[in-house]
């Protein structure tokens, strides 16, 4: 059966797990494996870039589904710079006095970005970031991550539920093929981001 689809990745655990009991907490294990990818995983597909980010106050707002920043670029100034991040105790010492000017640094603070110094006027940047991915719910829901890591749902949702299957035999290698297929889905990122991925021919 094909992984290719939110019915039929509950269809494949049900039949991985083999146990009736356990048929209405599998979407529960599927909602564990994906907050833990949410939380763990960060490649070239959950990237998201904004070249219109408007840096005009103290505090910004974080984007919608927003994870992890990569990086802030100013780039209504000549030259461009990009912003570097600091701990909100290191903003707070590195502009004590509330100085206003050309923002160099920046922090997160709860559901806010926090700069310093704080912007005179209001400045456009290009933010590169991680988003998350929404739940699959439907029946027919998939997303990139199911399309081309199905693997990751799979034996992440069969390690969910160990804390109520417990001493299944079979834990340790759920264990070892998540993790194999965690560490493929980085490397394929890393790769398709870099010129070692690619081949040279002489003409």
């Amino acid at each position: 059966m094909a992984l290719d689809t939110y019915a039929n990745l509950k269809t494949a655990i049900a039949t991985w797990l083999s146990r009736a009991d356990q048929t209405s907490n599998i979407p529960d294990f599927i909602t564990l494996a994906h907050d833990k990818l949410m939380r763990t995983l960060r490649t070239r597909e959950m990237e998201t870039i904004d070249t219109a980010m408007s840096i005009s106050a103290e505090t910004n707002t974080v984007p919608t589904l927003w994870l992890e920043t990569r990086n802030i670029v100013i780039t209504s100034t000549a030259p461009r710079y990009e912003l570097a991040f600091v701990t909100p105790e290191q903003l707070i010492t590195k502009n004590s006095s509330a100085a206003t000017g050309i923002p160099k640094w920046f922090s997160v603070v709860g559901g806010n970005f926090q700069f310093a110094p704080i912007p005179d006027v209001t400045y456009t940047a290009t933010h590169i970031y991680y988003t998350s991915l929404a739940q699959m719910s439907a029946d027919s829901d998939h997303n990139w991550i199911l399309d081309s890591h199905p693997d990751l749902y799979l034996y992440g949702a069969l390690l969910e539920s160990v804390s109520l299957i417990q001493d299944d035999p079979r834990i340790a290698l759920w264990q070892q093929r998540y993790d194999r297929a965690f560490a493929e889905a980085s490397r394929n990122s890393q790769l398709a981001k870099s010129s070692s991925g690619m081949t040279i021919r002489a003409g």
